[in-house]
């Protein structure tokens, strides 16, 4: 206790003593000493009277205690030793500046937002490398193969409609048909694997159809020759002519009409005694002998197709192979295409293969196929070819009911059932029949393609919804990728190939971009965290 205020409590103890009120006290000690009113107040607030102030002064003198005992409860309202105060200002200091830094620190490691608009999305255009890179795993080489004999009955030709009737007279012809086989492309649609292709590909009506066109030519062919070897040539001129009118002259709609009937009277005289088989490559096959690459491979089911489509120009199938957690492509709008749009083709042209079977049999060769079960062959046969072109043109089919999309993206026999893919890397089309070029003749290379709305029309199994996450975590790791957000663009690279079957591939096209992206981020150019964005808007880069 402070000397002044231990003589202050022992004046009071001596006036008690003389007997002054506690009351009087109080008014002589403020008196004496204005400093000490605040004292008093401080007191006061607490609810003490004069008597028990005083008590609380002689009290302290008792106590050993520092001189600011008897206010302690308010302290705060007391000013504190310099010393103490800097050790607060410092304390505080400290505490505010590390919470800053603390804030900063981990502000600027927090990763950058994986978020995407879906109008940047939209927006993002894929490189050549990066369309093939996406698609790729997602093309598929189908065969398809049909053997066994065709029995012919007899039959006439009326040579003024074409009609087809049985005759009774003659002999039943037998044709071999000694393993007549040929290739398509489909490409994969849905990860519980459904595959959309052509119907021609992997449907044996295209052969039927195709064989009773050929025999119905050739009966024709030979009526003339007859006529000409009898020497009725008038007659003979006449059936040319007659054919001229009708396949070359008519009106589109009646040729056909007249085509179909022929054709359908053919396929009436016509037993088949035929094995069938088709299969989907495996694309991890190995093998270099064509036998074995056969027996690898995953035998289909034709799930979906247009009855008509021989001749009402819908060609496109939907097959399932018994395989899961395929690669599926994205199909996009096809109502999109415009001429002059870049477009992409990734496909099987038999040019680049081992065989032309199909080529061969629609030149006349029933008998023997380009085909031997021990032809050895090249690791690439599975490996399919990417080309690029424009949108040439967008035409109504005969029939008007739906527009086709023209290309000049090269393609062959054998690139059937590929997909045209746009620069978004999504499907817009399947690539079905090609101009006289593609067929050996002369003319442009054209080819043209089934619109994909068509097939979403059609189909009433396929869903877009159940596409699987391959495409969707692909792209998005594109897009990171050309954003040089590295460390976000691995993780959607790694969520692609995430259970994806390991038959197909993806593997191997996610690796070429993830090493892109660790090269990024070894020079320090990936852009990971709000610091690293921060630099670049700074100093660029």
């Amino acid at each position: 206790m402070s000397k002044n205020k231990k003589n202050i409590a022992e004046a009071i103890l001596k006036a008690r003593e003389r007997g002054v009120s506690d009351e009087e006290i109080v008014r002589i000690i403020k008196n004496k000493n204005p400093k000490k009113l605040s004292f008093f107040n401080i007191l006061e607030k607490r609810g003490l009277k004069e008597g028990e102030i005083l008590d609380e002064i002689i009290q302290d003198k008792k106590e050993e205690s520092n001189p600011y005992s008897l206010l302690k409860p308010f302290s705060g309202n007391i000013k504190a030793p310099l010393k103490s105060k800097l050790k607060y200002v410092f304390l505080g200091t400290f505490l505010f500046f590390g919470g800053v830094f603390a804030f900063l620190f981990f502000y600027f490691r927090t990763p950058l937002s994986k978020e995407i608009t879906e109008r940047d999305f939209a927006n993002f255009q894929l490189s050549r490398s990066e369309v093939a890179g996406i698609i790729e795993p997602s093309v598929v080489k189908i065969g398809y193969a049909i053997s066994g004999n065709v029995e012919i009955e007899p039959f006439n030709i009326n040579l003024e409609n074409f009609h087809v009737t049985r005759s009774f007279t003659g002999e039943t012809s037998v044709l071999p048909l000694e393993e007549i086989y040929w290739e398509g492309t489909g490409f994969v649609v849905d990860p519980h694997g459904l595959i959309l292709t052509n119907a021609h590909v992997v449907n044996s009506d295209y052969i039927k159809k195709s064989l009773a066109l050929q025999i119905f030519a050739s009966a024709i062919m030979e009526e003339q020759i007859n006529l000409i070897w009898e020497g009725r040539h008038e007659e003979a001129q006449r059936v040319e002519k007659r054919v001229e009118e009708v396949f070359q002259e008519a009106d589109f709609q009646e040729a056909a009409n007249m085509m179909r009937a022929s054709i359908e009277g053919i396929l009436n005289v016509m037993s088949f005694d035929v094995q069938e088989k088709g299969i989907v490559f495996n694309p991890s096959s190995e093998s270099e002998r064509i036998n074995e690459l056969t027996q690898e491979g995953f035998p289909f089911e034709i799930l979906e197709f247009d009855l008509e489509w021989f001749y009402n120009y819908k060609d496109v199938a939907l097959i399932k192979i018994e395989e899961e957690n395929l690669p599926a492509a994205y199909l996009g709008d096809s109502s999109s295409a415009r001429i002059g749009g870049s477009i992409y083709n990734f496909g099987f042209p038999a040019t680049s293969g081992i065989m032309d079977t199909r080529h061969n049999f629609m030149r006349g060769n029933f008998k023997k196929a380009n085909i031997f079960p021990s032809i050895r062959i090249g690791r690439s046969y599975l490996r399919p070819s990417f080309t690029s072109g424009v949108i040439t043109a967008l035409k109504t089919e005969p029939k008007g009911q739906f527009d086709y999309i023209e290309t000049d993206a090269k393609a062959s026999p054998g690139s059937s059932g590929s997909p045209i893919i746009n620069e978004a890397g999504e499907v817009i089309a399947i690539l079905s029949v090609g101009t006289p070029e593609m067929e050996g003749m002369t003319g442009d290379s054209f080819s043209r393609a089934i619109p994909i709305n068509l097939f979403k029309e059609m189909s009433d199994i396929f869903s877009q919804e159940s596409k699987g996450d391959y495409y969707n975590h692909f792209k998005r790791g594109l897009y990171f990728m050309h954003e040089k957000k590295c460390k976000n663009a691995l993780e959607e690279f790694d969520l692609a190939i995430k259970g994806v079957n390991e038959n197909f591939r993806a593997k191997e096209n996610v690796k070429i971009f993830k090493e892109r992206c660790n090269d990024l981020i070894n020079i320090g150019a990936s852009i990971d965290n709000r610091w690293d964005e921060m630099m670049k808007n700074l100093f660029g880069g």
